[in-house]
């Protein structure tokens, strides 16, 4: 019988080092060239302060350009928090596009693209959406109008959000993208390590999934730490 564990044992390590190690590898050159996407911590900075991941820049670059870079197979659709009344769905709502699975060259992750949509455009489109369904969140997932499609292929894209397939750890954290300039622990198990040079908060969450949410890095305060601060 502990034969049997500790073989289980040992093969479960393999499993979990097979799964987080790439993130401590090196990246090599032939991977670099056969994929020229971009790695989640290979973030640009130039000397205006903009990034640039993904071969897009949070603020500038829109719809349009991430369709040229990611692909075009994306689902794009306004959605709404779960509990908000009907008729007030533009309250608390986004356009998002939404990659289900992306290859960033040996990464595989989910990413989620916010438009820069104003609460009155989305109210607009909201009214003329061919298609609403709810989501096992109890979220509402609003499907656009082709006009309104058209439309929102050229609206700026203001955060991007990754979900990586693989766990991250705070070593693992740190060796990729640096030392943070300040982590929050919000509740039992998130914590937000926060680098507002990068525009980037990474949430670590020991009970759930790892998400990466990148912004421009002149409103990492309005996106990111404002939403992190408990309300007075």
């Amino acid at each position: 019988m502990k034969k049997v564990l500790l073989s289980c044992l040992a093969f479960l390590a393999i499993v979990v080092s097979l799964i987080i190690l790439p993130f401590f590898l090196p990246v090599p050159e032939s991977a670099q060239s056969a994929n020229n996407i971009g790695l989640p911590w290979q973030i640009e900075l130039d000397e205006a302060g903009q990034t640039r991941v993904f071969g897009l820049s949070p603020g500038v670059s829109t719809l349009n350009d991430a369709i040229a870079r990611l692909g075009e197979d994306m689902e794009l659709a306004i959605m709404v928090a779960a509990n908000i009344p009907t008729g007030q769905e533009a309250k608390d709502a986004a356009l998002e596009g939404y990659y289900n699975q992306i290859a960033l060259d040996f990464v595989q992750a989910r990413l989620v693209l916010t438009l820069d949509a104003p609460p009155e455009m989305i109210a607009a489109m909201l009214s003329r959406s061919v298609r609403g369904e709810y989501m096992r969140n109890g979220s509402r997932k609003y499907s656009l109008h082709p006009d309104d499609a058209t439309l929102a292929a050229t609206l700026p894209l203001v955060a991007f959000t990754l979900v990586p397939n693989a766990r991250l750890d705070a070593e693992t954290i740190t060796l990729r993208f640096g030392p943070p300039a300040a982590i929050v622990s919000m509740g039992e198990s998130m914590q937000h390590y926060l680098y507002p040079d990068k525009g980037l908060d990474i949430a670590l969450d020991s009970k759930g999934k790892n998400v990466l949410q990148y912004v421009a890095p002149a409103e990492f305060e309005e996106r990111i730490m404002r939403p992190l601060r408990p309300e007075t």
